[in-house]
């Protein structure tokens, strides 16, 4: 068979086109293994940071599937793994009955976030975690919500120090409020802070007429040095103890020790 040079030049330029086109394609592939190892970088350092990080994260969907959790929140609930977490719905469990997840739900799709919501939610065993949380609802183009993502941080150990912190207090009113010796607190400026009613009495003020004043406001100028002095030493972390006459709204003087 013979093949004219017409027919040669196309058959020539036919495989220009095609080594061209394959050229183009190696390229491409070249571009696509370029971008794959690019994303599955990124998907590692993701990774590293998700599971490094010193607070919770999350990520769950309105019907209450857990979708990612990092081991800081795998380990705040008793789980052994995340699968394991996964296999709770959030939507029938998971939440102390006093913070009902619905009350989440509510004002996140209302707001778009939340900031620092406490709540109590569930571990495994049945005991319960206060919790601080921050997130975020992330929508698609038509507005409906896809998940939500957000962090966590255990604050179950802090609200036992307030609680304890607030019965010591009432505790402390409680004795303060019957003792017949008066009972004043001041801060380094010497304002009052707290007065018993005794401590009130000897003022000569009205219940509740100490807190906020100073302690200038009744002594004599020739006092005022004295004061100071022992101010200085408190502050330096010398204890003192010293005799200081004041003088009442009304006139009347009173002899403190």
């Amino acid at each position: 068979m013979t093949v004219s040079g017409k027919d040669k030049r196309g058959l020539v330029e036919e495989l220009r086109i095609l080594r061209t086109r394959l050229d183009r394609l190696e390229h491409r592939n070249a571009e696509l293994v370029h971008v794959e190892q690019e994303l599955r970088e990124s998907l590692e350092h993701f990774k590293t940071v998700f599971d490094d990080s010193p607070v919770g994260l999350y990520r769950t969907t309105p019907d209450g599937r857990i979708l990612m959790a990092n081991s800081v929140v795998v380990d705040m609930l008793g789980y052994r793994s995340f699968d394991e977490l996964a296999r709770r719905n959030l939507e029938n469990e998971g939440y102390d009955p006093q913070y009902p997840r619905s009350v989440f739900k509510e004002r996140i799709e209302r707001e778009g976030k939340v900031i620092g919501l406490e709540s109590a939610w569930k571990r495994s065993d049945g005991t319960t975690v206060c919790v601080r949380e921050s997130a975020q609802a992330v929508r698609d183009e038509s507005g409906n919500t896809l998940y939500y993502q957000g962090t966590v941080e255990d604050i179950t150990e802090h609200r036992q120090i307030k609680k304890a912190l607030r019965e010591f207090e009432e505790m402390f009113s409680t004795l303060a409020a019957n003792l017949s010796e008066g009972v004043d607190i001041v801060d380094e400026n010497l304002c009052c802070l707290f007065a018993n009613p005794a401590g009130e009495k000897i003022f000569g003020v009205e219940p509740g007429g100490l807190v906020g004043r100073t302690l200038h406001e009744f002594v004599s100028d020739q006092n005022h040095a004295l004061v100071e002095e022992q101010r200085s030493k408190r502050r330096e972390g010398i204890a003192s103890s010293y005799d200081l006459e004041i003088v009442r709204p009304d006139g009347q003087k009173r002899q403190l020790i």
